[in-house]
């Protein structure tokens, strides 16, 4: 399944989808899709309700920017599903943040039992996939309200410009809490001459940037595997310790 930020502008921004178990999480595009919440069950509209038997095996899913968050939603319902097979691989491209610390928290359990896979790849720079970004707009408000601040989920595929990749859990390298979101204010400060800068801000976004960032690292990545990344100690290592 491969979705898109679909026709027409997305919801307002901020406005998010509380789920009783999972946490707030943002709706995704509202054109051409209905979702009906129950719990955190998404249906699709009538002329989708008619589909093939589940397949034998495993559910892929992948996606761009606001489709890619949307995404995200839409593999943590499969995975938690008794009815579709398993592992859920979700390959999310340019996505912004999906959820909560409370999401993420619900999303490391299926992927700790095999049940769900998640990649996320990622420009540098790319300013939607840093979006919601509270950390950089205000540390006070980051530190305080921790449960309240949005973040990306799964394994991390940084693209960079100079032919370099890094994969690593999201997350991971944060270190000190405090340390991490001086920093990103600082970053945020230096950054903003750049804001001006609309030809960078929409080509870091852009499909064909992301192709030829793919393209230079292709010898690197082509040998690797999502199965042999989550089993990887550098990349993942004690993530799911306490779950």
């Amino acid at each position: 399944i491969s979705l898109r930020a679909l026709q027409g502008f997305p919801d307002r921004p901020g406005q998010i989808r509380r789920d009783r178990r999972s946490g707030p999480a943002h709706p995704g595009p509202k054109p051409g899709i209905r979702a009906v919440r129950d719990g955190t069950q998404v249906r699709p509209p009538p002329s989708l309700a008619t589909l093939p038997e589940p397949r034998p095996d495993p559910f892929p899913r992948a996606a761009r920017s606001l489709g890619g968050a949307l995404s995200s939603l839409f593999a943590f319902e499969a995975a938690a599903s008794a009815d579709i097979p398993k592992p859920v691989t979700c390959v999310s491209i340019a996505s912004p943040k999906v959820g909560a610390r409370s999401f993420s928290r619900a999303f490391k359990p299926l992927e700790r039992q095999g049940k769900l896979r998640h990649l996320l790849v990622a420009n540098y720079q790319d300013a939607v996939t840093l979006a919601p970004d509270m950390e950089a707009l205000s540390g006070a408000y980051s530190l305080l309200c921790q449960d309240r601040v949005f973040r990306h989920v799964g394994i991390e595929l940084k693209l960079y410009e100079e032919d370099d990749c890094r994969l690593l859990y999201s997350g991971k390298d944060h270190g000190n809490k405090v340390l991490h979101v001086l920093q990103k204010q600082a970053m945020t400060v230096a950054s903003i001459p750049s804001l001006f800068m609309g030809t960078d801000l929409i080509n870091n976004h852009g499909c064909q940037e992301y192709q030829k960032r793919l393209f230079r690292v292709k010898e690197a990545l082509v040998t690797k595997n999502l199965e042999q990344l989550y089993k990887d100690d550098e990349i993942c290592g004690g993530i799911f310790d306490k779950f």
